[in-house]
Order: C-alpha cells, then sequence, then structure tokens
C-alpha cells in the first residue's frame, strides 16, 4: 500500500491510532455497524476486517479508567493498521468508520 500522504508531512500513513472513550465490550458490540458489510474476524485484541483484496486490522488496548468529575469514563486506543488497499481505499474505509461510529459527545 501506498499510504495517505498527509498536507503536513508528505509521507505516507497506513497506520493510525485514536483514543477513544469506550470499553472493549462496548467496541465489540458496535463493531459490525462500524465496518459495515465488510466480513471481520477476533483474536484476542486484534480484529481483522477483510476489504476487497485488502485487509484493515484493528488493535484494541484499554487504557483504564479516566475520571471526569464524578464521572468514571473507560478508555480504549485503537490503532488501524492497512494491508493490499489503495490511499482511496484507505481514506474511504476510515471515512465510512467515523460516520459509523459518530456519536455526540465522543467516544465511538
Amino acid at each position: 500500500m501506498a499510504g495517505i500522504v498527509t498536507p503536513e508531512t508528505f509521507t505516507p500513513v497506513d497506520h493510525l491510532s485514536r483514543e477513544v472513550q469506550i470499553d472493549r465490550a462496548e467496541f465489540l458490540r458496535q463493531l459490525p455497524a462500524a465496518v459495515g458489510d465488510r466480513p471481520f474476524s477476533v483474536e484476542g485484541n486484534v480484529i481483522t476486517v477483510r476489504d476487497g483484496a485488502g485487509r484493515a486490522r484493528i488493535r484494541m488496548t484499554e487504557l483504564g479508567v479516566k475520571q471526569l468529575g464524578q464521572l468514571d469514563l473507560p478508555m480504549m486506543r485503537i490503532d488501524f493498521d492497512f494491508t493490499g488497499l489503495s490511499d482511496e481505499q484507505v481514506k474511504a474505509f476510515m471515512v465510512d468508520y467515523d460516520q459509523r461510529t459518530l456519536r455526540g459527545g465522543g467516544g465511538m
């Protein structure tokens, strides 16, 4: 994969990371809707999503609980890694993923 070229770096990006406010159980519950019609498998903390001839892998890392006043917010880092996808396919995957996981107030 050539990777997405960002204006800031002009270098390929085939790995993205995000911190989100969600726990593992809720992340996995929302996963089918988040990846749309793409087939996926879960092995431990790694999710493999097939997208045509390529794939996206998502690694889940629980970061513990963040306290915001009296609220306890479970935090997770999700890392995306892409193989066999063009720049346009990576962008389309992430736009689709973001639209499907967007919710008010942050989180997944």
